[in-house]
């Protein structure tokens, strides 16, 4: 059945470009980059501590300790304090409280958190669920920011903290719901100045938090001064009014201009959500070759970027007569004579672009279904089967199941094709004669169209 053929996904429509990866490892300093992936505590870092109440999987660090009410803890070397910065990478799968939580020591006199007489630290979690920073001074802990209430529960969370060599704590958290960077916490401090180690110290109470903190990756070193403009890492075309762009970065877009070539302009409404900006346009895009203009595109650092991205709309239309028709018909699979031995109706686009089916009806003369979403491509082929017949044709791109296909007859039967207002796409009345040969009649041979009109 040469007509089966790869069905190439039409939409959404994406653009690629690629992002430069720098991985640094510790050094005297005690400045360090700590994934986790090499499988090991031992080394490059080495962490010292509660060793045994952790463990890494799949290249992540994971909490282990089956004890109830339990504290334990790692640490690591590290002299880092002014004119640092903090990265680390977390998800928590579970809800935080007073009796469970994760603090990060981004500085320590002591190697054990609980003989720490001089340190700061970030405690993710507590009784407001929150992210804040404290500090131990001569032993004594108090609170230097308060961070915003409900935030930290089963959520995968990246933190940067910053400590400029003025003093000045700027404390910033993307929780990954979509939004920028949250700035939790801005505050001056230079009472401690010297630290000795890295520390992560993590509480729980009953089993239900057993094995559910996981730290992804961490980074220590001297501030990252972004000089960098932001990218466009893709271009989707979301629906004929709406494109999304994806950035490296989130950006800031209030100075931004888009434009777009071929009459279309400015869109009428420009969204943005952490690294993804919607643009969204009064008229419908028609499928052809389109250039969008982008000027003054801003990262959170001021680094400002112009680009121009050339794009392709080519999405699928709804079909009208004459664009679409039963191609092949398989009413008697029995007995196999190398197809699948199961029905199916194929059908064939003759358009140069991609057709949608969605709320289309396919019947005969007993039955009729409607068709849910499918894409059929430019000048492409779809199998459509019964549902439970679809592992039969797993080795054959582009064959979707359909709940209550219309069973074929054998001997004869009409095939409609209609769109959502019912208006006819296209009709098959087939006889048992089509098969112009004797043996081909008795099954296990589909039956072609020959000409298309």
């Amino acid at each position: 059945m040469n007509s089966l053929k790869k069905v190439q996904d039409n939409i959404p429509l994406i653009l690629f470009f690629t992002t430069l990866f720098i991985v640094f490892h510790q050094d005297s300093s005690g400045q360090f980059n700590e994934d986790f992936s090499d499988n090991n505590l031992h080394t490059n870092p080495k962490w010292s501590g509660d060793i045994d109440k952790f463990i890494i999987e799949d290249g992540k660090l994971r909490s282990n300790s089956l004890i109830p009410s339990d504290e334990f803890f790692i640490s690591t070397a590290s002299n880092s304090v002014l004119e640092t910065e903090w990265q680390i990478s977390l998800d928590l799968d579970f809800k935080t409280s007073s009796a469970n939580y994760i603090d990060l020591f981004l500085a320590s006199d002591s190697a054990n958190p609980s003989k720490a007489n001089h340190a700061y630290f970030i405690r993710i979690g507590n009784t407001k669920d929150d992210i804040s920073m404290y500090q131990i001074l001569d032993g004594v802990t108090s609170q230097l920011t308060n961070g915003t209430d409900n935030k930290t529960e089963n959520k995968k969370i990246d933190i940067k903290v910053v400590h400029q060599a003025n003093g000045k704590w700027e404390i910033f958290v993307d929780y990954n719901d979509g939004n920028n960077p949250a700035i939790e916490g801005v505050i001056t401090n230079l009472e401690i100045s010297k630290s000795d180690y890295f520390i992560i110290r993590i509480k729980q109470s009953t089993s239900s938090f057993f094995r559910k903190h996981q730290i992804n990756k961490i980074k220590v070193g001297p501030i990252l001064i972004d000089i960098t403009p932001p990218k466009i890492e893709s271009l989707i075309i979301q629906d004929p009014k709406t494109i999304i762009l994806k950035t490296n970065e989130p950006t800031s877009i209030s100075p931004t201009l888009f434009d777009i070539n071929n009459d279309v302009g400015p869109p009428k409404s420009v969204e943005i959500t952490a690294s993804q900006i919607q643009l969204n346009y009064e008229d419908s895009l028609e499928n052809g070759n389109y250039t969008l203009h982008i000027q003054n595109l801003d990262d959170l650092d001021g680094n400002r970027a112009d680009t121009v991205i050339s794009f392709t709309v080519n999405l699928a239309k709804e079909p009208k007569n004459g664009e679409i028709i039963i191609n092949e018909i398989f009413p008697d699979p029995s007995p196999s004579v190398g197809l699948p031995e199961a029905e199916f109706i194929e059908l064939l686009n003759l358009k140069n672009y991609p057709l949608n089916l969605e709320n289309c009806i396919i019947s005969d003369k007993n039955s009729a279904v409607i068709i849910p979403k499918i894409i059929v491509p430019k000048k492409g082929f779809i199998v459509l089967c019964n549902e439970p017949d679809l592992l039969l044709f797993e080795s054959i791109s582009g064959v979707y199941g359909i709940k209550s296909l219309p069973s074929l007859n054998n001997n004869e039967d009409i095939i409609t094709l209609k769109n959502k207002n019912s208006e006819l796409l296209d009709s098959l009345n087939y006889t048992k004669s089509f098969y112009r040969n004797e043996e081909k009649q008795e099954g296990g041979y589909s039956l072609e169209r020959i000409h298309f009109f």
